[in-house]
C-alpha cells in the first residue's frame, strides 16, 4: 500500500516523521549476533572477522577452480600436441594404422615410433582416417597456442599471492556491478534511539506562574503585541481569584529546574 500524510501549513515535517519512526514499524532496529560454526566449533564473530573468513573462502574456491582449469587445459594441450605430431607425419601414421592388426598394436607402434603417450595415441586412433587427414594444421596450432597462454596465466595465479588477490577483487567488482542495488538498511556499531527532543517542535514559549501556584506554558506567538508603552498581554486565562504573578520565556527544548518550598 501507499500511505500519503498531508500536513498542515504550520506543522513541522521532521517532527511528524520522527513520531512515525517512534510509534510505528516504519523504522525497525534489531541486533545481530553473528554466531557461526567454524572449525567444528560455535563462535561469535565480528563483522571484520566474517569478512576475512569470506575472503579466505573465496581464495580457496579460486585456487581449486584454477587448479581444475589448469589440469583441463594441460590435458587438452597434451592431446593437441599429439595431433600436431600426427599431422607432421600424417603419411607414416596412416600407413602404420592400416598395417596394424588391431588397435592395441597400432597404439603401441605410435607410442614407440613417435614418442607419444597412450592418451595421445588413443586420441589419434579414436579418429576416423578421413577426419584425421582432414584436420586443419593452422586450427590446431592456434588452439594450442591459446591453451599455452592460458596455462601460463593459470600457473602465474597459483604462484602469485598478488595475482590471486587481484582476481578476487575483480570478481567481487563484477558481482557488485551485476547486482548493484542501493542498500536500504544501515549497519551500525551502535544505534541511538530517537531522543525525546526529536519528537517535540522547537518553539519559543512563555511560561506563566500564577498567584495560586499554577504553571502554564503558552507559545510566544500567542503573546499579543501592543503599541509603544504597552506592557503586553498574555493570551492566558486565569480564575477570578487568581492572577499571573510572574512569567519568563523559554524554549521547548530547554531543561527547567524547579525547587519547592521544601527544598526539593
Amino acid at each position: 500500500i501507499r500511505v500519503v500524510i498531508e500536513l498542515k501549513r504550520e506543522a513541522m515535517s521532521e517532527i511528524v516523521l520522527n513520531n512515525l519512526f517512534k510509534s510505528t514499524t516504519m523504522e525497525s532496529t534489531f541486533g545481530v549476533i553473528m554466531l557461526a560454526i567454524h572449525n567444528k566449533e560455535p563462535k561469535i564473530f565480528s563483522l571484520l572477522e566474517l569478512l576475512n573468513l569470506f575472503l579466505t573462502h573465496r581464495k580457496t574456491v579460486i585456487i581449486r577452480r584454477t587448479i581444475f582449469e589448469l589440469q583441463k587445459a594441460r590435458a587438452r594441450a597434451h592431446i593437441l600436441e599429439g595431433l600436431k605430431i600426427a599431422l607432421d607425419n600424417i603419411d607414416e601414421v596412416i600407413a602404420l594404422i592400416k598395417n596394424s592388426s588391431d588397435n592395441n598394436t597400432a597404439r603401441d607402434s605410435l607410442v614407440a615410433k613417435f614418442g607419444l603417450s597412450e592418451l595421445q595415441a588413443n586420441a589419434i586412433l579414436d579418429m576416423k582416417l578421413g577426419r584425421l587427414t582432414g584436420l586443419e594444421r593452422e586450427k590446431i596450432e592456434n588452439e594450442l597456442a591459446e591453451l599455452m597462454k592460458e596455462i601460463t596465466r593459470l600457473e602465474e595465479i597459483l604462484k602469485s599471492e598478488t595475482l590471486l588477490e587481484n582476481l578476487i577483487r575483480d570478481e567481487l567488482k563484477e558481482i557488485r556491478s551485476k547486482f548493484d542495488v542501493p542498500r536500504i538498511t544501515q549497519i551500525e556499531d551502535d544505534y541511538d534511539d530517537i531522543d525525546i527532543e526529536d519528537l517535540i517542535p522547537n518553539e519559543n514559549m512563555v511560561v506563566t506562574i500564577t498567584h495560586r501556584g499554577y504553571i502554564k506554558r503558552v507559545p510566544s506567538k500567542q503573546y499579543e503585541k501592543q503599541k509603544r508603552g504597552g506592557k503586553g498581554k498574555l493570551a492566558v486565562t486565569t480564575y477570578d481569584d487568581d492572577f499571573i504573578e510572574s512569567f519568563f520565556t523559554a524554549n521547548t527544548h530547554d531543561t527547567l529546574m524547579f525547587v519547592t518550598d521544601r527544598g526539593q
